[in-house]
Parts: C-alpha cells; structure tokens; sequence
C-alpha cells in the first residue's frame, strides 16, 4: 500500500517500445504506464510480461491520475 514506507512505484508517460519501461519494472514495485499509440501498447504487452506492469491507454493528460494510482496499488 502506499502507506508502506518501502513502497515504491513510478509513472511513465509514453512509454514507447519500453526500453525504459523495462528497467523501471525491474527496480519498482508498480509500473503505471499512459500510452496513446495502440500499437505501441501491443508491443509492450508483447516484449514485457510482468505482474508489476499496469498500461492504460489513452491521453496522459486526460486522465485521473489520482484514480489511476489507487487502481494500481490495489491490482
């Protein structure tokens, strides 16, 4: 929970190909990740298979983050 002091979880916004995103799942506990190109979502659920992974498509700056970030913590 995010209360957990040694919780640790990150954003990324456009996450493309998922280079970086592939570290991050790596050092983070949770990875929200906003893509716009569907495409590019399909590529990431392709090359990165992880528990920690949530995407959601569509515009980050259309979004309810604060929502999104609860939805995360709890999946």
């Amino acid at each position: 929970s995010l209360n957990d002091k040694n919780y640790k979880g990150v954003i990324e916004v456009g996450p493309g190909l998922g280079s970086l995103t592939r570290y991050l799942v790596e050092t983070y506990d949770k990875v929200l990740c906003y893509e716009i190109d569907t495409d590019m979502i399909e590529v990431l659920n392709d090359t990165i298979e992880s528990d920690k992974l949530k995407i959601k498509e569509g515009d980050f700056l259309k979004s309810n983050v604060s929502k999104d970030i609860k939805e995360i913590v709890e999946f």
